[in-house]
């Protein structure tokens, strides 16, 4: 064993619920070694989710995807009996979880609260943000590192403070529609989308205590740690991440170890972090890399796929999640859900 803390989940801290990630951990750790395909009964009727109430959701927690509690259920829910399209991928039930990517944001400007409200339009259920500290330690949602590709603003983000951020014009790079739409603050955004859809929270810097300030946020906005997911580049932010909550299901953004490497000690550290899923860029992603992952217990997300035709590919290799700029295109063609205006 490499930890022996089980996660204190918010409805029972207590001793039965630290055995049961024990014997999940001690699973998932099994299955790393022995290659043996899980035999919960999750598994063995091919559900591979937490479902309350069914297979594995009564006893212990499935191994695959068990980052997602809730997750795929409510988003698979909310899409029931889709009609196969053309490109639809051969099992509409399984397809992918789809990531709305900064919000809408080939039509909207990124990480604004207009790109999330475009994005819940359109029917997506999940979306991803992008998080770094101001200078006075807030964090907000902003992709580069600089602040001249997306505002008219110059020089580094973390060079400034909220107040002056506020007044900087966040939207007219992308079209004078969106002149005045300012960056949010995280708490914004979780109380914009609050209720509308899950958030998946990337990461981006790895100083300054931004773990505390990303779950003070979540506290403060009254968001439940098992509706959200964090995803970050930086190893030693999932790590901590999972230390200081771990309910809090965690995504490590990975290149894939090259053909020909032994992938089985970056595997092992992926568990050690207690990581439940791995993001790869999807032109990376090998059939071996995703096996692998799922041999191990991990959910395995592609990033960012626009294209009709290469996301009925990655959903028919098995992926769990499909991170795209285009949801309302995602949804028509893997989920079958026509969204006016679409163009493949």
């Amino acid at each position: 064993m490499l930890r022996t803390t089980g996660p204190v989940l918010r409805s029972a801290a207590n001793s039965t619920v630290q055995a049961r990630d024990e014997k999940r951990y001690e699973h998932r750790q099994e299955n790393l070694v022995t290659r043996r395909p899980c035999e919960c009964s999750c598994c063995r009727h091919g559900l591979h989710r937490e479902v309350p109430g069914a297979g594995c959701g009564d006893s212990y927690t499935c191994p695959m995807l068990r980052s997602h509690t809730g997750l795929l259920l409510i988003a698979l829910a909310s899409c029931a009996a889709p009609q196969v399209l053309p490109l639809t991928a051969a099992s509409p039930a399984a397809a992918p979880l789809i990531i709305a990517h900064r919000g809408a944001s080939a039509e909207a400007p990124e990480n604004t609260l207009a790109a999330y409200a475009l994005a819940i339009e359109q029917g997506a259920l999940l979306a991803e943000c992008d998080i770094y500290l101001t200078a006075d330690g807030v964090p907000v949602l902003f992709h580069d590192s600089d602040l001249e590709r997306t505002t008219n603003g110059r020089g580094p983000i973390i060079n400034f403070s909220l107040a002056h951020l506020k007044e900087l014009d966040a939207g007219s790079w992308k079209n004078a529609a969106y002149a005045g739409e300012t960056i949010p603050t995280l708490v914004e955004f979780l109380l914009a989308v609050k209720g509308k859809l899950r958030p998946v929270i990337e990461i981006k810097g790895k100083d300054r205590e931004i773990e505390s300030q990303v779950i003070r946020a979540l506290r403060q906005a009254q968001f439940p740690s098992e509706d959200v997911m964090i995803f970050s580049f930086h190893y030693q932010v999932v790590e901590k991440i999972a230390r200081l909550d771990p309910a809090l299901p965690t995504t490590w953004l990975v290149t894939p170890p090259e053909a020909g490497e032994d992938a089985g000690p970056f595997f092992r550290r992926a568990l050690e972090a207690r990581v439940s899923a791995l993001g790869v860029s999807h032109d990376k992603l090998t059939p071996s890399f995703l096996r692998r992952a799922h041999e191990s217990g991990l959910s395995l997300f592609v990033w960012t796929v626009n294209d009709a035709q290469r996301m009925v590919q990655l959903a028919n290799m098995g992926v769990d999640g499909v991170i795209t700029d285009r949801p309302a295109l995602a949804l028509e063609v893997l989920r079958g859900q026509a969204t006016a205006g679409v163009q493949p």
